[in-house]
């Protein structure tokens, strides 16, 4: 007897999941879109079109971003080295995209996060510790003396994607696979100056910009696990190969009483060679149908991505150039990374 309760009780369980899951046919891809399943009741043709808009918040870090340094006077001894740090930035991501018979849908996406950061240090006099200035190499001094940085960066990507529609539409379970373009720039303007607190007149200065501009291709896939009839948690797995070029240029001044003493200017711009990069999202997501003909939903989710250029050069961290000449070349190993949360919603129609 208890066996058969157990039985019927399992059966309705299932038959319930089953329902469930049915109804949420209409559970579409957080990264790409437009929609691509077609549930009971639903009004839209053979073209749905989608907009979605999402807030970010988070940070990106572009290496190398040391400006300063405390060293030994007498051993030349490395003490602390400054890198400047991490602030939190606010961007956009804006999208829209068109289904094509429920098959394959094409989206266009463009996500832009930028902002800029100050910081100051202050340090006394020393007979045993000389401070100095990074990037292009500076006069060093044991006077008190006053560090000022700023950095201001600017990362967008522009993307044109194609994606199938879902596997395993019966399961709780779903996949859609993806491919497409991608251009991607990134700039940084890092300025740092180091000035003699007893005489602000003498100061070295130093201002260095960073660009990347590169075009490549994207595979990747998106999964979600639903639920319930409204609610299910999904992830993005996005990995591409992009090529492009770098530049970059310094330009350094050294000012004593008034006088400029010297005066400085490098740069350089080469071709990038193919350069790997990912992205992974983790969300939770919220939709449903209004009136049985718009698609509302309401995500959540925190982004990472990492793009590595394999082909710069090694650079040494301190004295990098010095007045006389440059003993390295300018180009460094950049990894440049984002990593922030997104709160957006999509309107279907």
């Amino acid at each position: 007897m208890i066996q058969k309760i157990l039985k019927n009780v399992a059966l309705i369980a299932s038959a319930a999941s089953s329902l469930a899951y049915a109804q949420s046919d209409i559970a579409y891809s957080q990264n790409n879109l437009p929609s691509q399943h077609m549930g009971k009741g639903y009004v839209w043709d053979n073209y749905p079109i989608l907009f979605n808009a999402d807030l970010l918040i988070g940070q990106i870090q572009g290496s190398p971003t040391n400006y300063g340094q405390r060293s030994g006077f007498l051993q030349n001894r490395i003490g602390d080295t400054f890198d400047f740090p991490n602030g939190t930035y606010v961007g956009f991501r804006f999208g829209l995209g068109i289904g094509l018979r429920n098959d394959v849908n094409v989206s266009i996406q463009w996500t832009r996060i930028s902002g800029d950061k100050h910081e100051d240090r202050s340090f006394a006099q020393s007979t045993t510790t000389i401070t100095t200035l990074l990037q292009f190499g500076s006069l060093p001094t044991n006077e008190a003396v006053k560090l000022t940085a700023r950095q201001d960066q600017k990362y967008q990507t522009l993307d044109l994607l194609a994606q199938t529609a879902a596997w395993m539409l019966n399961s709780n379970i779903r996949f859609q696979p993806f491919g497409g373009i991608r251009y991607l720039e990134y700039t940084r303007d890092l300025d740092s100056k180091m000035i003699e607190t007893a005489q602000d007149d003498t100061f070295s200065e130093t201002n260095s910009h960073f660009r990347i501009r590169s075009t490549g291709v994207l595979i990747g896939t998106d999964l979600k696990y639903i639920f319930s009839n409204h609610f299910f948690f999904f992830s993005n797995l996005t990995a591409g190969i992009l090529s492009g070029y770098h530049k970059r240029s310094y330009n350094q001044k050294i000012v004593a009483a008034g006088q400029v003493t010297f005066s400085g200017k490098r740069q350089e711009r080469y071709r990038l060679s193919f350069d790997p990069m990912y992205e992974l999202r983790l969300g939770f997501a919220f939709e449903t149908l209004i009136n049985k003909q718009w698609l509302l939903s309401i995500h959540i989710a925190y982004e990472l991505a990492s793009m590595i250029q394999t082909s710069a050069a090694a650079i040494n961290p301190y004295g990098s150039l010095t007045i006389m000449s440059p003993a390295f070349p300018l180009r460094t190993n950049d990894v440049v990374k984002t990593q922030f949360f997104l709160v957006g919603f999509t309107v279907g129609f």
